[in-house]
Order: C-alpha cells, then structure tokens, then sequence
C-alpha cells in the first residue's frame, strides 16, 4: 500500500511540470449564423373520440375516396432558410505552450432575425433566445508569437420550447389537413438538436493576454426531435354519408436535417 501511495505522489509530482505548461484563451465571438433546415415529414399520434390517428385517417380516406390530402406520416419536402444573431461565450485548453491538441467549449446564445419557409417569409416575433452548449477536440498550431490557426470538432446540443420550426410544424398541419380540421389548439412545441460543430479560425495576438479572433463555426444535425402537441377540431366521416365534429389531441413528431454556418470576430484573453 505504502508503494502504492509512494509511486502516486512521485507520479503527482511529475505531472504538476506539464500541467503548468498549460496554454489557452477565453473570450467572446458575435457573428450571423446562416441555417437551412429541410423538413422531410411529420408523423402523427393521438386520439380522435375513441380512434387512434391512423384510423381517423382511413376513415377521411374511404370516405373522400382517397382525395384527402390527409395521411400519416405526412410528407412536408419543406425548406426553411434563417439568420440567427449568435453570440457566443467560449474558450480553449491546450496541453502545451506551443498549442497542438486541446479542448473547446462553448456556450452560444443565438438570437432569431430572419425566417422564410420555401420563400415566404416567416413572423419571428415572439420567438425565444436558444442556448446552446458545446465541447470540441481541437488543435491549434502557432507560427509564431503573434499568429496562429485553431480548428475544432465536437458535439453540440439545443433545446427550444415554442421555436420556429416548431411552428412550421403547427402551421402545415393546419393547411394539410385543412380538409377535415376546422381548427388547432397548439399547447407547446419543443426541438431537441444533437449536432456534430467544427470550427475554423486565426488568432492575433495583440499583446501576451490579448488576441482577436476572426473565423467561422459549421455544423450539421445528428438528430432532431420537433414535437408539437395540441387539440383539433376533426370533421370524421361517421359512416352513414355524414360527418361529427370531434376533439382530437394530437401530437407530431417532424423529421429533418439542419445546417449551419455562422463567420465571426471575437477577443480573447489569453494565457
């Protein structure tokens, strides 16, 4: 046990050189991030009365001869095009003096200024700030004192509650089921976004604490969660060549991918 103990603290010891080789920065970044978002289809789940949705729908089906555009999933083939405002709280850790391999993190603040769906333009007011923190392996490489060129690669995860693709979501279940729906009640909409970011970016270091930063961050979706739920007034065919309005509660979950490219300038002080 003695050994045991004896050989950690030689080997804490030894380590306490290269941990106070450490090099980094910490700093803020402002900059448009330009996204595109494809919405592929949405799939439907609830209850209309006593029917589940797919039901629901056979019924609308035979009884419209299958001219309903109502059907589950719902095919969207919708592109949403937007500019976010992103400011982002950031910084890096390098295991050498000289830079090399590190880690990035992050913590970005992207603020909804612009929004068309297959290019009409979307009202945005209302939308809320997205928060969305990041961590990326990274590798820094200095030419000299003043200059160098960082690159990164990671994870970064979102969460919105009442987002605009959410919205999107809402507003096409209205005009594809308008045939049968008379009206939805939306109680939330949320998105949960894992991505795979990156970066690339130069530093100039003005002084031995201070550097400016100029760059651009990149990122594409891994997975996608958009959930809306609500209530629906449905027009269900009763059988008897008539139609009841029913309540519904309906949720849907919409599939899709998103890109995103945001250039920036920041400061950082460094160490």
């Amino acid at each position: 046990m003695k050994k045991i103990l004896i050989i950690a603290i030689i080997a804490l010891i030894a380590a306490v050189p290269a941990f106070s080789a450490v090099s980094g920065w910490a700093g803020i970044s402002f900059g448009p991030e330009m996204t595109w978002t494809y919405a592929d289809k949405a799939k439907l789940d609830g209850k209309v009365g006593s029917d589940s949705i797919d039901q629901m729908i056979d019924k609308i089906q035979e009884a419209t001869q299958n001219q309903s555009k109502v059907s589950n999933p719902m095919k969207l083939n919708d592109d949403m095009f937007g500019t976010n405002l992103v400011l982002s709280i950031e910084g890096a850790t390098y295991f050498s003096e000289k830079g090399g391999f590190g880690i990035g993190y992050g913590l970005d603040l992207e603020f909804p200024a612009y929004y068309s769906v297959n290019g009409t333009s979307e009202h945005i007011n209302g939308s809320k700030v997205v928060i969305s923190p990041r961590i990326t392996a990274n590798y820094m490489h200095k030419f000299n004192d003043s200059i160098a060129l960082e690159a990164g690669l990671g994870l970064a995860y979102s969460y919105q509650n009442g987002g605009i693709t959410g919205n999107l979501l809402v507003n096409r279940l209205k005009t594809d089921a308008s045939d049968v729906v008379s009206a939805i009640s939306v109680e939330d909409t949320s998105e949960h976004i894992l991505s795979i970011v990156g970066s690339v970016s130069a530093m100039y270091n003005i002084t031995d604490m201070f550097a400016l930063r100029a760059g651009v961050n990149f990122g594409f979706t891994v997975l996608d969660i958009i959930s809306a739920n609500g209530t629906a007034e449905v027009y269900v065919p009763n059988g008897q060549g008539a139609t009841v309005k029913q309540k519904a509660n309906i949720s849907a979950n919409l599939s899709g991918f998103v890109f995103e490219l945001t250039p920036f300038v920041g400061a950082a002080i460094t160490y």
